[in-house]
Order: C-alpha cells, then structure tokens, then sequence
C-alpha cells in the first residue's frame, strides 16, 4: 500500500472511532494537511500517526482510539499547561492559512490570531500542548481558560524545550543536524545551541520539517552544497517547511543567498522562488476556497481578483495586472495588460512602483498585497513610457 493509501486508512481508522465515541461531527478528511475537519475543530493527524506506522500491530487500535477521547490527556491546571507548552516553528504562511482555514469552519473572521513570535520574515513560532500521545495548538482561548498571559507561555515553552535533553550529530565536519526526531527539531533553531556549533562563518538553517535542521556556516561552500542535497529529501516529507537558508546576524535570522558568482545561488534561488510561490498561491486558492464555501462577507476583500505569483525562464517573479480590482503579489517585473489579448508590457516592480505607486495601496497582510483598482490603472501614456523605457537606444 502506498503513502497517501495508509495515511487515508489511517484517517478512516480515527473517524470510525470518532462516530462510535459519540463526538459530534461530521468528519471530513483533508489529505493535503493530513487533518481531519470537525465541528470547531482540526484533528491533527501527523504527531500520532508516525507513532502508529513504528508500532506492533497490537498497539496500533490503542493509537487511534486515543483520538475519541483527547481530553484524557489535555492539561486540566495552569500548572500543567505551563508544564507540557513547547514551541512549535512554523512557516509564517501557515499561520495565515490557520486563520482562513478556521473561518471555514467556525464563521469567525477574521478571529484572534494564534499566539505567536516572529523568528524570520517568513517564519513564526507558535505554542502547542505536548504529551507522548499527542499535540494540540494552544489559542488565545486556551491561554485565557488557565489565566495564562502571552508572555508566561513563551517563557515555559522555550524553558520547557531546553530541559529536554537533544544535542546536535556532525554530519560531517562543519555541517550539522539536529538529531532528536521528536517534533521539536525545527524548533531548536531557537536555542543558543544552534548558533554555537563549529561552523566555517556566520551559521546558516534550513529548517526542512519538524524533525529535520540542518545548519552549517555562510563560508562553508562545500557544506552549504551537502546541505543542500540532504535538506532536499527532507523537504519532500509530509508536512515540510518553506525551503528557505537562514543566516543567523545582529538581528536574528533573515533570509540569505550565496552571493552573486557563487554556483550555489541558482540551486537556493529556485528554494526562494519555489517558497514564495507556494505562499501566495496557496493563500490565493483558500480565500477563493472560503469566497465560495461562505458567500457574502466571506472576508474584507471578497470580489477581488487574485493575482497568481509566478516565474520566467530567467528567475524572475512576475504577476499580471489588468485593469479589474486586483490584489497583486509583490514581484520583480509586472506584466501589465490592458485589452484581453492584448500586448503586455513588462515593468520592474520598482519603476511601476514610482511611476503609479500613488494608485497602488500596500495591504497590512502577509505575504504582501496591493490593492489596486481599475481607475488606478496605468494610462495609455503611462504604458507608452514603460514599453519606450525598455527599449534599447538605437
């Protein structure tokens, strides 16, 4: 049987225990988060399920009975959720995705967000509830239910996850891997330890899933290329991370390339593409998901065309700008088109931005939307410069 037939059977397995525990539902099962949808609730399957694929056959209807009653090891105190909080580090699209995937289920939007920490641009830390049978994301309502403030839980959760005991194994000299596989492995990017490791120059992640991190160091060519093939099957797991490098500085991590000559740039280039991509196209298909599951009022921005991020031939990230209500990506080069069929004029983000950025409206939102509406559009004159100043001088 293959991956996604097991994973389904195993899903089957939880809902049917599910209906004979009597919890309401109904239940549906969501393959791409590997989730189950109930009422005012996402079953994560994932933490259990690993455990279920390395358990003998007898233990295995225990596993996914467990599910019928989450209660029986759901923290009851303040004192024991303070105990069993950890970080989890997450892509910060993700966060997003929670909030538009919980109005589908809840009618609430755009609700609370998650408690949550920026660690990069693109990634977040957020709180879970950790138990060896299970994990379930802490909310707002959960923190409010023990009298539990923001700052409290951040402080227990990071306490909690440097008392257990992990450490780092040398893949080789200079290139390191977290080695623990218990969940928490991206989440060690936030320790002291991960920024201490013998490394050629400023370290440099990749956080490729919860329980792959691989780290090495910014002047370490060979090793950042070994990273590179080792971090690529990890990032082809279920439920992997944003393919990004990491360098750690003076004000944390951020994203980093090799630089400009270097024949790793291309390789990386394509991770960056790759996650920038899936971030905003992702996005894109859940609102329109919700748009059409909830109807009016959906959200703040219903009725507006959601331009696709996508890539040329050279690398370069592009959308396409009609003259319709439009939420646009943040690109390198935007192809504007005025007429259906007709020709598109290709402009740099940053001379558009100069040129028309008064009509242009920046979002409060991640990742970053315009908004820009058919009065905005660039006149005739204005697409006249553009395609003259893309012209070679003769």
């Amino acid at each position: 049987m293959d991956e996604a037939k097991q994973r389904r059977a195993f899903a089957d397995e939880v809902i049917a225990n599910l209906q004979k525990s009597g919890r309401a539902g109904p239940f549906t099962y969501n393959a791409q988060h590997f989730e189950i949808e109930a009422p005012n609730e996402r079953i994560v399957l994932g933490h259990v399920y690993a455990k279920f694929r390395d358990a003998p056959a007898a233990a295995r209807a225990l596993l996914t009975q467990h599910f019928a009653d989450p209660r029986a090891d759901a923290p009851r105190t303040r004192d024991e959720l303070l105990a069993c909080i950890r970080p989890m580090l997450r892509d910060r699209a993700w966060l997003e995705l929670f909030a538009i995937e919980h109005r589908q289920l809840l009618g609430e939007f755009p609700g609370e967000p998650l408690p949550h920490a920026l660690v990069s641009e693109h990634h977040v830390v957020t709180l879970v509830a950790w138990n060896p049978q299970s994990m379930a994301t802490v909310t707002q309502k959960t923190l409010r239910e023990f009298g539990v403030s923001e700052q409290e839980a951040f402080a227990a959760a990071g306490e909690n996850l440097r008392s257990i005991p992990a450490d780092f194994r040398e893949l080789r000299r200079g290139l390191w891997a977290s080695a623990q596989e218990d969940d928490f492995d991206a989440s060690r990017l936030l320790t002291k330890r991960a920024r201490q490791l013998g490394v050629r120059g400023a370290p440099v992640a990749v956080a490729a899933n919860r329980n792959a991190l691989f780290i090495t160091g910014d002047a370490d060519e060979e090793n950042l290329e070994a990273l590179a093939v080792v971090a690529d099957k990890e990032l082809r797991e279920p439920r992997s991370l944003a393919p990004l490098l990491l360098r750690y500085g003076d004000e944390g991590w951020a994203p980093w390339l090799p630089p400009q000559g270097s024949k790793l740039r291309p390789r990386f280039r394509g991770w960056e593409l790759k996650a920038a991509i899936d971030r905003y196209n992702q996005q894109k298909a859940a609102l329109e998901e919700l748009e059409l599951r909830v109807g009016a009022g959906a959200h703040a921005l219903e009725g507006y065309f959601y331009a696709s991020l996508q890539h040329d031939d050279r690398g370069e990230t592009f959308a396409l700008w009609f003259p319709i209500p439009t939420l646009l990506p943040k690109c390198e080069v935007l192809c504007i088109r005025a007429e259906e069929n007709g020709p598109i004029v290709r402009v740099k983000w940053d001379d558009a931005l100069a040129a028309v950025g008064d009509r242009m409206q920046k979002l409060d939102a991640y990742p970053e939307r315009w908004r820009v509406e058919p009065e905005g559009f660039p006149t005739e004159a204005e697409l006249q410069r553009f395609e003259t100043a893309r012209s070679p001088a003769p």
